[in-house]
Formats: C-alpha cells, structure tokens, sequence
C-alpha cells in the first residue's frame, strides 16, 4: 500500500473516531440525565470539536500538499545518436530530475562492466576502458564523465550527463552502432538513493537503452 495512502487513511479514521466518541459521550450523558448543560451548549460544544476535527484534517493535507509540491523524482536514462559530433556516433546516460523539488543524494554506486567505482579518477578510467573494449575504436573514442557527490542536490529539471562516449563512425553501419551501444549499456549499473526536502527517501536505477 502507498505509504501516503495509508496516512491519509490513518487520519480520516481518526477523524472519524473522534467525532463519533465525542458525540456518544454527549449523547450517553443526555440520556443518563448528567448532561447539566442546554441545548445551546451542548451544540456549541459539539461544534466546536467537528471545528476543531476540521482544523486539524486542514493542517494534515496542507502539509501533505507541500510534501507533494517538494518531491523529486529522478529518473536515469540512455540515449544514442550520430547528430552531436560529426564523424561520430554517440552514447549517453543521463541524470534528469523530472520531480517538484530538489533531489538530495545520499548515496550512489556505479559499477562498469561489474567493477565498482570508487572515485572520479577511477570511474573515468574504468569509463574509458569499458568503451574502448565494447566499440573496438582501438583508443579512438572520446569520453567524459560527470559527477555528482554524497549531499548534492539535483534541482528540479535539471540534468547530468553521467556518462558519455563519442566513438567513430568510419563504416559502422547505424545499426551495428546502435547494438554496440546497447551492448554498452548493458554493462552499467547506476543506483542511486535519495530524499526530498522533507526526507522521504527513494531509490533511482538506470534503464537499458531501448
């Protein structure tokens, strides 16, 4: 079950209960003949808790709604293409945040070709290794990285190019290229965990390339 659902039913029955067990504490009272208030108090009275049971069902879903109004929601996807550098065909995994409010990382693992990489040296490395070995470019690829650290945070739509590689089109068919790149693709494995403003916290992983 949603964990926001389940709230929101926890707090409608609440409600619920309230007004039920306080309307029965007055009705068992009037009937016993212990009710010494009138008509007009006991009214008042019973007024005053369905205002006071509205207040606070109004403070919760106001609060909900600035939860909601925050919330991230970061997605990971791999795109390819031989239109951004003439020559050249290229792969890209890209970081979007496509939620309300910022993303604030709390961890990342990134593993190519099922090493886990430990920091921007070594996972530029191991980026550069991974695609010169599944494109065959014989070290004529071009390759970049961009890093994000532990407590960043990712602004609502904004994107990062975690990864990318040019590699030359010489007579690779578009094709055969784009087999390559989801042969390339396969070989990543990106988690990364992450809260909102409020501290929810989610988990993103990476697409294959479709």
């Amino acid at each position: 079950m949603n964990k926001g659902y389940f709230q929101a039913n926890i707090s409608g029955s609440f409600l619920v209960l309230l007004l039920v067990f306080s309307l029965g504490i007055i009705l068992g009272l009037v009937i016993i003949g212990t009710w010494d208030l009138s008509t007009g108090e006991t009214v008042a009275i019973f007024i005053a808790t369905i205002t006071f049971a509205s207040s606070f069902y109004h403070f919760y879903s106001l609060r909900r709604h600035h939860r909601l109004s925050v919330k991230p929601y970061l997605q990971i996807n791999s795109t390819f293409d031989n239109t951004t550098k003439d020559g050249f065909y290229t792969f890209r995994v890209r970081l979007h945040n496509y939620g309300l409010g910022p993303a604030i990382v709390e961890k990342r693992t990134v593993e190519l070709d099922g090493v886990e990489t430990t920091d921007v040296h070594n996972e530029y490395e191991e980026w550069v290794k991974l695609s010169n070995s599944v494109t065959m470019a014989n070290g004529e690829v071009q390759c970049s990285i961009d890093r994000y650290e532990i407590s960043d945070a990712i602004d609502k739509g904004q994107s990062i190019t975690l990864l990318s590689v040019n590699f030359p089109v010489k007579d690779i068919a578009f094709m055969q290229a784009r087999e390559t790149a989801k042969e390339l693709s396969s070989k990543i494995n990106i988690v990364i965990k992450y809260q909102s403003h409020y501290g929810e916290s989610f988990t993103c992983l990476k697409g294959e390339l479709a």
